[in-house]
């Protein structure tokens, strides 16, 4: 062993500095060509491996768009087809027998489980699956209610839901169906939100915004449509009201209500609100988001109010 050692120390003794050099860089080139070889097969490797993700991704992304073109197709038709059934006058049992009905139509277009069709409609919750809520659920809340409601009228989908324990994932297709009965619509903002929020704090200002909530629902019936729109924004559907005359009284029970309910800690200062007001009779065929338009020049009105007020607009 120590005869290899001294024979090729002595060797490289032999040779000349030049041709050390030389062989020191002949062995540089030769690493570097190996390590080039691997770049390029790791980058090879790489690129192959990012060409099968982006396929795949776009493929997922192509067939979860054909489902969803196919959602919005039977919700759009599905809906229409409700609103046809409520004006021609549809009986309690005849509504979610249809929605049974293309609960099944959807499972075969999709071919997958869905959710079902479902819905809450004249102040009932409605369900094809036969689902039953429970006690105290409240479907005004519900993210796909909120999500149809700011959509106007238009289809829209509501954010993927993601089931831990399933490993399942949700994305709801939803659209608010048009007014089928003539009545009263109703826009209302809380008066100076921000100045209550700086003032006494955001603690406040939810219970500021509770206190409305539970002001509509004693100032209104199971059958009205009550919506909270966002932020300080309500808006109230009252089915068969249709002139000024029969609007009044609700809307003063409502403004008296949520001035008894101002939460203490405002001290002198009361909850006012600004609402805009206007009616939807049974021959029109306008949008929802016509009537919102029409509330909404009416809420900006009443903000020149010092307390609660209601512009009536036509």
């Amino acid at each position: 062993m120590s005869g290899r050692k001294f024979g090729y120390f002595s060797m490289l003794r032999a040779m000349s500095w030049r041709q050390v050099c030389l062989c020191a860089l002949f062995c540089l080139m030769l690493l570097t060509l190996i390590g080039l070889n691997l770049y390029e097969l790791m980058r090879l490797g790489t690129e192959s491996a990012y060409h099968n993700c982006e396929n795949s991704y776009l493929l997922a992304s192509r067939e979860l768009g054909e489902y969803l073109r196919v959602a919005d197709k039977a919700i759009d038709s599905a809906s229409r087809r409700i609103e046809e059934m409520r004006d021609g006058g549809a009986t309690p049992e005849e509504l979610p027998a249809y929605m049974t009905r293309e609960t099944g139509n959807l499972d075969s277009l999709i071919a997958g489980p869905t959710t079902g069709v479902y819905g809450y409609i004249d102040g009932v919750y409605l369900d094809g699956t036969g689902w039953t809520p429970q006690e105290g659920y409240d479907p005004t809340q519900r993210p796909w209610y909120l999500g149809a409601t700011r959509a106007y009228g238009n289809v829209t989908h509501i954010p993927p839901f993601d089931n831990m324990q399933t490993g399942s994932t949700t994305i709801t297709v939803c659209k608010m169906l048009a007014a089928g009965r003539g009545g009263l619509f109703l826009l209302m903002d809380v008066d100076k939100f921000k100045s209550v929020n700086d003032t006494f704090g955001h603690e406040v200002g939810d219970k500021v915004l509770i206190a409305i909530a539970n002001a509509m629902r004693a100032s209104f019936r199971k059958q009205d449509v009550i919506m909270r729109l966002g932020g300080d924004e309500f808006a109230v559907y009252v089915p068969g009201v249709y002139d000024e005359a029969t609007a009044e009284p609700i809307i003063k029970r409502l403004f008296d209500r949520i001035y008894e309910d101002s939460p203490p800690e405002l001290g002198e200062r009361k909850i006012s609100v600004s609402v805009g007001a206007t009616f939807y009779r049974d021959n029109d065929r306008f949008s929802f988001s016509d009537l919102y338009k029409k509330a909404d020049a009416g809420t900006y009105e009443s903000k020149a109010f010092a307390t609660s007020h209601v512009t009536f607009c036509r």
